[in-house]
């Protein structure tokens, strides 16, 4: 994706904010989510350190299910 269709996604906004969250778990992750794009981030970014791809997938599919 190119800047400028980054910040049209956004409606023009000249800095874009995404929260980066080190997901230890599904409701970790949830609760994390709902606090950063509550206090204005754009979105978010997960971050998987400790579990396979397979653990982390079906995590990722409800946060995104839940803050689209």
């Amino acid at each position: 994706m190119l800047r400028t269709e980054l910040h049209e996604r956004f409606d023009g906004a000249r800095h874009i904010v995404f929260a980066v969250i080190h997901v230890r778990d599904v409701e970790q992750a949830q609760r994390n989510a709902e606090v950063a794009i509550q206090g204005g981030a754009h979105g978010v970014l997960l971050i998987n350190h400790d579990f396979s791809v397979e653990q982390f997938l079906p995590i990722v599919r409800i946060v995104r299910k839940v803050q689209p």
